[in-house]
């Protein structure tokens, strides 16, 4: 992974946990939503995750994609 892909994945990281900060948790739906088409890498996924996690964030079930209404590019 370069460069360039890390500094995405973090601002991803950051978009997820702003996300989720108000309430403590994020929907399925919402990363699904939020996490772009091409990072879809068991790994990379599995870090955002733990980094959820680590904050704690809890993913939970729901359709919620409020207040996003695009894909982070």
């Amino acid at each position: 992974m370069d460069n360039m892909q890390m500094k995405h994945i973090e601002e991803l990281a950051n978009t997820l946990l702003e996300a989720a900060k108000g309430d403590g948790c994020i929907t399925f739906a919402l990363l699904n939503h939020l996490i772009p088409e091409e990072i879809r890498e068991p790994a990379i996924i599995e870090a955002l995750f733990d980094f959820l996690h680590s904050h704690d964030i809890d993913i939970i079930q729901g359709n919620n994609y409020w207040p996003y209404d695009t894909k982070i590019h």
